[in-house]
């Protein structure tokens, strides 16, 4: 899967990052709601995410690839990409200012 390499795309990136490395950061960004993507697959792996923490599951690149493929089966997931979000070197507690950088190119 590639992607821009635009700010906002790299704040959408580091926010499921964040919330891939530790679920508790979803505090950070509790205002966050999958439509505030500008990439849908980004608002979907968003939206995965917040369902599995709600139902107390760990939202881990495994988890989350599980629910994208019963959820959404036309899309094509990718493993790959989601361990690569998990992998990106971010600090979970700065998920907040990731998330402000979203919507800072907004008109």
């Amino acid at each position: 899967m590639k992607f821009e390499t635009d700010r906002r795309t790299r704040g959408e990136q580091r926010v499921l990052a964040c919330l891939l490395q530790r679920n508790q950061s979803l505090l950070h960004c509790a205002g966050l709601i999958p439509r505030h993507f500008s990439h849908d697959q980004h608002g979907m792996i968003f939206a995965a995410i917040r369902v599995l923490i709600a139902q107390g599951v760990v939202a881990d690149p495994q988890s989350v690839l599980a629910f994208l493929c019963d959820a959404w089966p036309r899309n094509h997931w990718s493993a790959d990409y989601l361990h690569m979000l998990a992998d990106l070197p971010v600090r979970p507690s700065n998920c907040g200012y990731y998330a402000m950088v979203m919507f800072e190119e907004l008109p």
